[in-house]
């Protein structure tokens, strides 16, 4: 059975090899809605990442360097269409899903936070946060769609 610090022994060591690798990263699904108050059952740890030139095949390679396995034989077909490596920590025996782009359910999670919690949250923050999201990862769809979830839960409220 995983220990209460597997998450954040986890995440230290990618932190590390994604680091050495230069690629830009952040906390994404479950974990980071669990911060935000928002209860989601969860058995992994998500991360959504920017390859840049790295190729999937050689973060998977850097990875199992540093006691990450995949859970599944990962074909470039299935990585192509799934966005994501599923990969386990063999130290905590926990899966990480390494996201290559946001997934229907990252949309739906950001719109349950809204719903619940948008009278707390600091939205120029996160706004700005985007931003520099958005300019790190050269994805510069983060600030409309989040923009548009804001105003899209406005008009339930």
């Amino acid at each position: 059975m995983p220990s209460a610090s597997g998450p954040a022994d986890l995440l230290a060591e990618l932190s590390h090899e994604l680091a050495r690798l230069r690629v830009p990263w952040y906390v994404s699904g479950a974990q980071a809605v669990l911060i935000w108050g928002r209860p989601r059952l969860t058995t992994d740890v998500d991360v959504t990442v920017r390859l840049g030139s790295l190729d999937s095949r050689e973060l998977v390679s850097a990875l199992q360097g540093r006691a990450f396995d995949l859970r599944i034989v990962a074909t470039p077909e299935f990585v192509r269409q799934a966005r994501v490596l599923p990969l386990v920590h063999q130290p905590t025996g926990l899966a990480l899903d390494v996201v290559l782009a946001g997934r229907p359910k990252d949309i739906d999670d950001i719109r349950g936070i809204l719903m619940d919690r948008a009278g707390l949250l600091d939205l120029p923050l996160i706004h700005r946060t985007l931003a520099v999201l958005e300019e790190a990862l050269g994805q510069p769809d983060l600030v409309p769609l989040f923009e548009a979830e804001v105003e899209r839960s406005r008009g339930r409220g």
